[in-house]
């Protein structure tokens, strides 16, 4: 089970983050970085979105605002040198960063590592991985649910709604339970 209190600590620690996500990045990746930069919009923090990959073109609506940037190893080699953390959202080996994870190995901030996925690489101490979940999107709406300083909006809500939905399948997969379907119930009465 997920320390939220502890992941919320480290959010409020630091003043700026990277956040990245997989090498060709699904909804859930997609998803889960929109949600959490959407949390640390609430919580006033500075960041950057930066992937490996381009975002596909059917997961821009994802990104209304154009937050992700793709990786350019000059333009955001400062970035890596100066930012005092770093949050890997649906991933839990570092080489799935592909051309980032030498930035990464370098990196000399905290990393937080936010998952559902099974036997993880311990890249960090900060690890909050719950293997019991749909999604990280699953998890990050936890996150949001256990404070009281952060609330859903829109596009936290359809790029929450978006992981959830995909990484059960479309609600096929073992891990749709009814506490699934009661948070999605949440999500969509907050997106129109």
């Amino acid at each position: 089970m997920i320390n939220f209190s502890n992941l919320f600590k480290l959010l409020k620690k630091h003043t700026n983050f990277i956040i990245t996500s997989h090498v060709n990045p699904d909804p859930d990746a997609i998803g889960s970085e929109i949600a959490i930069s959407g949390i640390l919009t609430q919580l006033k923090k500075e960041f950057k979105i930066i992937n490996t990959s381009e975002t596909p073109y059917n997961m821009l609506f994802l990104d209304p605002n154009n937050q992700i940037e793709y990786f350019d190893n000059d333009k955001h080699q400062s970035i890596f040198q100066t930012y005092e953390a770093a949050i890997v959202l649906d991933l839990n080996h570092l080489s799935r960063t592909a051309r980032m994870e030498k930035s990464f190995r370098k990196f000399k901030g905290e990393i937080i590592c936010i998952d559902h996925h099974t036997n993880p690489e311990n890249f960090t101490k900060h690890n909050f991985i719950d293997e019991g979940k749909s999604s990280t999107g699953e998890i990050i709406f936890d996150l949001i649910n256990s404070s009281d300083e952060i609330k859903l909006n829109k596009n936290i809500a359809t790029a929450i709604y978006s992981a959830i939905m995909t990484d059960t399948g479309s609600f096929r997969f073992n891990k749709t339970t009814s506490e699934v379907h009661n948070k999605t119930a949440q999500l969509i009465r907050i997106r129109p």
